[in-house]
């Protein structure tokens, strides 16, 4: 945004002082041209096309510890948000490894409340075959939760190899993943096998998290960030004002 300043004034400056028949400038300021091109800056200023929200999402985005994925079905009109695979585990018992990519859904293109159930998904790779009795247990610090799913099995996900893969699709309240995000301790149990979430991986969740609310902190700073452009506004006018009143335009 301060690039853009510049760039006005630099295309403005010319046009602000006084034209002289052999079109030399005589160095004095036109009082009515100023007034009409200091509108004319403040307008383009608040009205230029500047995506606010998208550039703060995108600062949060390289902060976050998980990469979120957005992507937009034009023929639902629906928009997945999505938290790319984060591994859990790997080589514990029959288990090749353990990743976890919670996401969710809306109508559009814009966020208007926050989603009620979260698709928290689930993706093994296990040595030989798949259990069709399996039992997986949710356990917040130390409090069990039990959650319907939806299962596949994935035929050799790894090549070469002669292992099977599932992916595990949980319906989750949104109110258990924020106890999740907020939790000492977050454990899943596979059977008898059971899974601790480590902090980073925590943390994935925690900026997964940030999604699925109407981002309070993208308003706040779409604000403060706004206030700052106004605000170099009325600096840029009060130089020029100051420079009518040396020249005595004013």
């Amino acid at each position: 945004m301060t690039s853009l300043v510049n760039r006005t004034l630099n295309t403005l400056q010319p046009a602000l002082r006084h034209e002289t028949a052999n079109g030399s400038g005589s160095g004095r300021w036109a009082c009515p041209r100023f007034c009409r091109l200091s509108v004319l800056l403040i307008a383009v200023l608040l009205t230029f096309p500047v995506d606010w929200s998208g550039q703060t999402v995108a600062g949060l985005a390289a902060q976050d510890s998980g990469k979120i994925e957005t992507t937009y079905d034009e023929v639902k009109d629906k928009t997945t948000v999505k938290l790319a695979r984060v591994k859990i585990s790997s080589g514990q018992d029959k288990y090749v490894s353990l990743h976890m990519s919670p996401s969710f859904s809306f109508a559009g293109r814009r966020l208007l409340a926050t989603p009620s159930i979260i698709d928290f998904e689930l993706q093994t790779v296990v040595r030989g075959r798949l259990r069709t009795d399996l039992y997986v247990v949710f356990m917040i610090d130390g409090e069990k939760v039990f959650l319907s799913s939806s299962r596949w099995a994935v035929r050799r996900p790894i090549p070469g190899r002669v292992w099977m893969g599932e992916r595990l699709v949980f319906r989750m309240p949104y109110e258990t993943l924020v106890k999740i995000t907020k939790a000492t301790t977050f454990e899943m149990k596979f059977d008898a096998t059971t899974f601790s979430v480590g902090d980073q991986e925590k943390q994935a969740l925690r900026d997964f998290l940030i999604y699925t609310q109407l981002h309070p902190q993208i308003t706040q700073i779409t604000r403060i960030r706004k206030k700052q452009v106004i605000n170099r506004c009325v600096d840029v006018l009060r130089c020029w004002h100051k420079g009518l009143l040396l020249s005595g335009s004013l």
